[in-house]
């Protein structure tokens, strides 16, 4: 399954460089179907949780009110839909990624946003060089 090949690998590799080369690799995992709150709302389409992990997110493990501009982060983000629930909260709050990998860039909803595709990063298995393939 695509969040255990790609997703979990890159999560898996950052922090086995982290010690080395980042200064600090959070994780945010949660399962799309489940509804974490028990408000009827599962996790993929859940404003409010998404707000919280987009703020989480952008904010940093060391989170200076004074100067949240001061944090860049580098966001590796797999979702289904939850893309323009966490683009939306990063826009409203002033985040800056210094890069953004996003699974959604390569799907159709590139299309359908075109205007923010030039700002993101993709990969996909489809290439026949792939040994594996996702679902």
């Amino acid at each position: 399954e695509f969040f255990y090949s790609t997703c979990r690998s890159v999560i898996d590799n950052l922090k086995q460089q982290g010690q080395q080369q980042y200064v600090e690799v959070q994780e945010f995992l949660y399962d799309h179907a489940e509804d974490h709150d028990d408000n009827g709302v599962i996790n993929q389409f859940d404003e409010a949780f998404l707000n919280d992990i987009a703020d989480q997110a952008c904010r940093g493990p060391d989170h200076d009110a004074e100067h949240p501009e001061d944090f860049h982060p580098a966001l590796f983000v797999c979702t289904l839909t939850e893309q323009d629930v966490l683009i939306r909260r990063w826009l409203e709050t002033g985040c800056r990624p210094l890069s953004t990998w996003l699974t959604a860039s390569t799907w159709g909803w590139a299309d359908e946003n075109p205007e923010l595709v030039p700002y993101f990063q993709g990969g996909g298995q489809w290439h026949p060089a792939f040994t594996y393939r996702d679902g």
